[in-house]
C-alpha cells in the first residue's frame, strides 16, 4: 500500500509539472455542468466566437439543454467557455444554471482520452473504470473504481481486474486534444498494467451519461 501511495504521490507531482498553473476552486469549481434556462421554449442560446454579443454566432444551445460542460469563465465573469462540434466557443452565462453537485470531486461521472495513441478511459466512481486502448486493441474494465479521498486533489481514481491495476489521475487545467480546436478543463494521465508499465496523456472531460 505503501508503494502505491508513493507511486501515486510522484504521478501527481509529475502531471501538476506537466499541466503547469492551474487554478482550483472548491467542489462547484471548473470545469463543471451547466443547464440552459431562462430561454424561451421557441427560442435558442446563441454560441459566440469570443465574449461578446457583438461577435459571430458560430453556434446554438436548445431552450432544455443539460449537462453543458463550461470549462473557463470570462475575467467579467458573464460568458462561459464550451464545446459545440469541434471547437470552443463562448455562450451567456446569464442564461446557464450550474448542476447541483455538477464538478469534481462530486459529480460522478468522468471520461479521459487521448491521441497517439488513441485510448480513452470512462470512470464512474465508486463502480468501475473501462480502459480501451486502440493502439494495443485492448477494452478492459476494472471492476474497483473509487475516488481515493486522500487525493481529493488531484482527482486520483484505482481500480483492479484479476492481476491488472489501473491508476487515473486527472488535474484542473486547460487541455487541448491535439486533434481539434476543442479545449478542455482537467488534464490526466492513466498507468495501467500488471506492473504500471503503460502511462497515457491525455484531457479528461465530464460527462452526463
Amino acid at each position: 500500500m505503501r508503494l502505491i501511495s508513493t507511486l501515486i504521490a510522484r504521478l501527481a507531482i509529475i502531471l501538476l509539472a506537466w499541466a503547469g498553473t492551474v487554478t482550483f476552486t472548491g467542489a462547484q469549481g471548473l470545469p463543471a455542468l451547466y443547464d440552459v434556462t431562462g430561454v424561451a421554449a421557441d427560442d435558442v442560446l446563441n454560441i459566440r466566437e469570443a465574449p461578446s454579443a457583438s461577435t459571430a454566432i458560430i453556434g446554438e444551445l436548445a431552450p432544455d439543454q443539460t449537462g453543458v460542460e463550461v470549462v473557463e469563465i470570462s475575467g467579467d465573469g458573464k460568458w462561459g467557455l464550451v464545446n459545440s462540434h469541434e471547437q470552443s466557443c463562448w455562450t451567456s452565462l446569464r442564461f446557464l444554471t450550474p448542476v447541483a453537485g455538477g464538478a469534481m470531486p462530486d459529480w460522478p461521472h468522468l471520461t479521459c482520452f487521448g491521441t497517439e495513441p488513441f485510448w480513452d478511459v470512462a470512470i464512474a466512481q465508486g463502480a468501475r473504470i473501462e480502459m480501451r486502448s486502440l493502439q494495443r486493441d485492448e477494452q478492459l474494465t476494472y471492476a474497483t473504481g473509487t475516488l481515493n479521498p486522500v487525493f481529493s486533489w488531484p482527482y486520483v481514481f484505482t481500480g483492479q481486474d484479476g492481476p491488472g491495476n489501473i491508476t487515473v489521475i486527472a488535474v484542473p487545467a486547460q487541455c487541448n486534444d491535439g486533434m481539434s480546436d476543442r479545449e478542455y478543463g482537467m488534464r490526466g494521465i492513466v498507468v495501467y498494467g500488471s506492473a504500471g508499465e503503460y502511462v497515457l496523456n491525455g484531457c479528461c472531460s465530464l460527462d452526463m451519461r
